[in-house]
């Protein structure tokens, strides 16, 4: 167990101050975009990356979000939530780890043995994660996870991140396009939170990985290896530019809905839209009519002027510009 007094690290009844190959390693580890961080609950800060913001993170002074897909359409980890507690058939609840081993166990199948962590996250579930020992095309990795969260019988609302296989293209409303940001693990440099979440734990036995034992000997995917496991994914053609498929959008018009699975599909088809051009209004407009008509309990008028406004959200925090 891990725990923080005054900016020193405890583990194992020794107490060890915070240094600076500490927060070096973990920098380099969950190492991202340097030009913007994201902020509690979904602020962008057009900044510098530095050192000290990795420091605040972990002494419990300031969450730190990294986005992790580069200009260059690359990333050093790949990341995938999840948190959706007692929202779908594939989840019993935050403490449900079961859909989290499936998928890790998926990825090692597939080849990628090495470098995957579990994280056990604040309060919604689990985060499984995979590192890289070099930055790699998010195209590649993305395809190797939702090749795996199909073999793990895991749906394709998942979110993984990064979300996109490439950053879009700057627009009047985000002139600064950076993806999407993951909040890091170990706020205050351990357990934290009701749940004692935000940690990594050990896959067996579910105890929390104390932060010196994480970072003295981390574990990455060697990217040399990166073509040997993309051979042996199942031969589909991916066409994931914005993170959804057209024959994923297709099998998820043609199918009836049920009340878990609405709110997230709505924001998946909303998204799909805007990326290829379509208004945000005009988006939304077109899906809130099927949306009564394709889940199998319609939506009261009280609940489609809650998904409009949720979805307005969900497209401000996904085009979020600091001004």
């Amino acid at each position: 167990m891990t725990l923080v007094f005054n900016g020193s690290i405890t583990s194992h009844g020794s107490s060890t101050p915070l240094g600076q190959h500490i927060i070096k390693a973990f920098a380099i580890l969950f190492g991202g975009r340097t030009d913007a961080w994201g902020q509690f609950p979904r602020y962008c800060k057009h900044e510098p990356v530095t050192l000290a913001h990795y420091e605040r993170h972990l002494k419990g002074k300031v969450s730190l979000g990294i986005y992790p897909l580069r200009d260059d359409g690359t990333c050093s980890w790949i990341a995938a939530d999840l948190d959706q507690p007692g929202t779908a058939p594939w989840h019993n609840g935050p403490d449900d780890v079961t859909p989290a081993l499936r998928l890790m166990k998926a990825l090692t199948y597939y080849g990628a043995n090495r470098g995957l962590a579990l994280e056990k996250t604040k309060s919604k579930g689990w985060r499984v994660w995979l590192f890289f020992s070099a930055p790699v095309l998010a195209k590649h990795v993305r395809r190797l996870f939702y090749a795996a969260l199909d073999r793990s019988g895991l749906p394709s609302s998942v979110e993984v991140f990064p979300k996109q296989d490439v950053l879009g293209r700057p627009t009047p409303s985000n002139p600064h396009p950076v993806g999407n940001f993951v909040h890091l693990p170990y706020f205050g440099g351990g357990p934290s939170g009701p749940r004692c979440g935000r940690v990594f734990v050990n896959a067996k036995t579910l105890m929390p990985i104390p932060l010196e034992e994480l970072l003295e000997h981390p574990r990455v995917f060697p990217v040399d290896a990166l073509p040997l496991v993309l051979e042996n994914l199942p031969k589909v053609e991916s066409n994931r530019s914005s993170g959804h498929a057209p024959q994923e959008i297709a099998d998820i018009l043609s199918r009836t809905l049920s009340v878990g699975e609405r709110r997230p599909t709505l924001v998946k088809l909303t998204g799909y839209l805007r990326y290829r051009g379509i208004p945000e209004e005009v988006a939304i407009g077109l899906l809130l009519p099927w949306a009564e008509k394709a889940f199998s309990e319609p939506l009261s008028a009280e609940e489609v002027a809650v998904s409009y406004t949720h979805l307005r959200a969900h497209e401000t925090s996904l085009h979020l510009v600091c001004r």
